[in-house]
């Protein structure tokens, strides 16, 4: 239990960073296409079913400033 905690810790603090170093993309203009463009190649290439297509949707909603 304690490696699946480094790990998850490990990856939080990836993406805490990712998230910090996003601020400008985020705030582009296109932001919303090419978020849209990635959501649905993701969506393709994971085979996603309905239930997590609508939860990645829903976690999307906030990625673009605006």
């Amino acid at each position: 239990m304690d490696e699946v905690r480094k790990e998850i810790n490990h990856i939080n603090g990836e993406l805490v960073q990712a998230i910090a170093g996003s601020a400008q993309a985020r705030s582009l203009p296109r932001c919303q296409v090419k978020l849209k463009r990635s959501a649905v190649r993701v969506r393709a290439q994971q085979h996603l079913d309905r239930l997590h297509t609508k939860a990645l949707s829903h976690a999307l909603k906030s990625v673009c400033d605006g």
